[in-house]
């Protein structure tokens, strides 16, 4: 990821409404996790800023993991210990390990995306969950996924395909940013049409908008995140989120 963005990550601000509409997401599925299991063993994957830990702490203890020092730095900073610099690829962790294993817009960097997802459910226990996100749909592909570093977006059925081959079975799937799904690909189309080819990549959460549109994103992410709350199922979005269970 490019260095300003990673910094206008950690700063917050514009985009945050996405970032929080995540979280609720994850908070569902860690609650339920921990009504049977209270005190869950969890590894997030490409910790960057250190955003899950304050939801993870609550159902257990974290472990924290990325290739970036600075993305370690960061988080030690704000007090976050279990922190190990490693390649998501290669997991130092033993078999088993994991009760649950989080990868929240993570897949999309790995070339190896199908060995990262092979590692994951080697360090699952035979009960364990993986929870994850990433962009979606392969026409938004733009400027945005070359500041990020991507190297794909995913279509649903694509993502469980590789979910499935690499001994994970998926629970539950689907798009989300439904609403916004005609607003993102009509503006990533018009800028990479006006945009110049020398121009430094840099993603839409640095976008400085009026306070009143970014607002009405929070609203309709709010009528997102009630529907997935309900395990409905949306058809197109611009990210996928979902679980699996390792396969045993």
């Amino acid at each position: 990821m490019n260095q300003d963005e990673f910094e206008a990550m950690d700063a917050g601000g514009p985009g945050q409404w996405w970032y929080n509409a995540r979280e609720k997401l994850l908070v569902r599925e860690l609650k339920k996790l921990s009504l049977d299991k209270p005190n869950l063993r969890i590894l997030d994957l490409a910790s960057a800023c250190g955003g899950n830990f304050s939801t993870c702490y609550k159902h257990g203890k974290v472990f924290g993991l990325d290739i970036s020092w600075k993305s370690i730095e960061i988080c030690k900073t704000k007090g976050i210990q279990n922190l190990v610099q490693a390649d998501a690829q290669e997991l130092p962790f033993v078999n088993g390990s994991m009760d649950v294993v989080i990868a929240l817009d993570v897949l999309e960097h790995l070339e190896n995306d199908s060995g990262s997802m092979r590692e994951v459910a080697r360090v699952l226990n035979k009960d364990g969950v993986f929870i994850f996100n990433t962009p979606a749909m392969m026409q938004l592909f733009s400027y945005h996924d070359l500041a990020f570093h991507h190297f794909r977006r995913y279509s649903a059925v694509e993502l469980k395909n590789k979910l499935i081959n690499a001994n994970l079975q998926v629970s539950w799937i689907t798009y989300w940013s439904f609403f916004m799904f005609p607003v993102v690909y009509s503006f990533r189309k018009l800028k990479n049409f006006f945009s110049n080819s020398e121009d430094q990549p840099s993603s839409d959460f640095q976008m400085k908008i009026p306070e009143f549109i970014d607002n009405i994103f929070r609203f309709f992410s709010q009528i997102e995140i009630y529907l997935l709350k309900r395990k409905m199922y949306l058809p197109i979005g611009v990210s996928l989120f979902g679980t699996a269970r390792k396969v045993n």
